[in-house]
């Protein structure tokens, strides 16, 4: 066999025989929590439309204005011809969210943080980034593609971080972790990232992605819950999660946004939003910060219900730091195993829920993951449980 096929067969060969294939599962959204597979409903647990934003006629509304009087899409970079008054009213509306003076808007989350990071290496040539063991792989990458110099410290710990930051002998650091981790739902211990932060005079960086639309006050995330904003110097979000639609956004300073969308390359040679879809986003934002208290009264009762019964089933919950967490995961610990409860919850009792297995957690790390939503109701959890509870002691 010739070596363009033979080692991307051996390559995809590999990841079935270890149970890290991904296959995926072609679903119909429609009104939260429920989708369609197989021409049946299901109820979802794994999405990030924490909001329900997808299947709002508000929003949806929006979206058809927006394409019958802005068109479908932008047609350019947002240097040549691609940037239209919604844009920047848009970066506008990040940037008051977070009480930030600067906004810079992307075509998604990944796309900030790689640009971010990229950028990073162009202004601080002789930086060092200390980065958590759980930061996204955009994150990651980022950090690869800047060529700048980095500390991994272990999850959330502080005192790994003192002994990076207090080695490295560059005066420019910078901190970069997640408000909000996807993997275990656990927040970053900020008062102790304030405090080192402020004593190696080190930049922070906060990727808010899973928490923007959901915790604070107007939706703004976990620094606004903690009333932090500003303190943080660059405060990432996204738009497809608690907001329902797609792109991701940085905010920051004047001056220090605007050098990134000077000279990072994941903003500066891709087509730029299209404004009925930037249109849509506002409004989003708009509805949520209206509606942010009913909802997050509703979720944080679906959360606390789904703690307490798991816990009474022997459930093994994995722990975060964060009682309000809208990401709960349960310990498998075997990639053969979790994909089977997937597999069952799934074709056999109409319950979606994803399970992640290596390289997107650890060997030995496998689980399932959970994103619960205020629409999630006490039979829902009630049937879902009981079936995982079977599940986990027959196979």
């Amino acid at each position: 066999m010739d070596w363009k096929r033979k080692i991307p067969s051996l390559f995809v060969k590999d990841r079935k025989i270890a149970h890290n294939y991904r296959l995926f599962k072609n679903l119909y959204n429609i009104n939260a929590p429920f989708s369609i597979y197989k021409n049946k409903k299901v109820i979802n647990w794994s999405n990030n439309d924490y909001n329900g934003i997808t299947q709002n006629p508000y929003i949806k509304r929006s979206l058809i204005f927006g394409i019958n009087n802005l068109g479908c899409g932008s047609s350019g970079t947002r240097n040549i011809g691609g940037t239209n008054a919604v844009h920047a009213q848009l970066e506008s509306k990040v940037a008051n969210l977070h009480s930030k003076e600067n906004g810079l808007i992307f075509n998604s989350g990944y796309q900030a943080n790689l640009s971010c990071m990229e950028a990073f290496g162009t202004l601080f040539p002789d930086a060092k980034i200390f980065s958590d063991e759980y930061n996204h792989n955009s994150i990651i990458n980022g950090i690869k593609l800047s060529g700048l110099g980095k500390h991994i410290f272990k999850h959330n710990d502080m005192d790994n971080l003192e002994s990076l930051l207090k080695s490295e002998k560059s005066p420019k650091k910078i901190i970069a972790v997640e408000s909000m981790y996807s993997i275990d739902g656990s927040i970053t211990p900020f008062n102790d990232l304030l405090y080192l932060s402020r004593k190696y005079n080190a930049l922070t960086f906060i990727d808010e992605i899973h928490a923007v639309g959901v915790h604070g006050k107007r939706g703004a995330g976990i620094t606004e819950m903690l009333n932090i904003q500003d303190k943080i110097d660059i405060i990432m979000g996204g738009f497809g999660k608690g907001y329902g639609l797609v792109g991701g956004y940085l905010s920051g300073c004047r001056d220090l946004i605007d050098s990134i969308r000077l000279c990072g390359s994941g903003f500066i040679f891709t087509t730029s939003l299209p404004p009925h879809i930037v249109l849509g986003i506002m409004k989003s934002i708009d509805y949520n910060i209206e509606n942010i208290k009913e909802i997050q009264d509703e979720r944080n009762e679906v959360i606390r219900y789904f703690k307490r019964e798991a816990l009474d089933k022997n459930i093994p919950l994995i722990e975060n730091n964060f009682k309000e967490s809208q990401i709960q995961s349960i310990h498998i610990g075997c990639p053969l195993k979790s994909k089977k409860i997937h597999n069952l919850l799934l074709e056999h009792h109409n319950h979606y829920v994803q399970h992640l297995n290596y390289p997107t957690v650890s060997k030995g790390n496998e689980r399932l993951r959970l994103s619960l939503k205020s629409f999630h109701n006490k039979n829902m959890i009630d049937d879902l449980l009981t079936k995982i509870e079977i599940l986990l002691h027959t196979i």
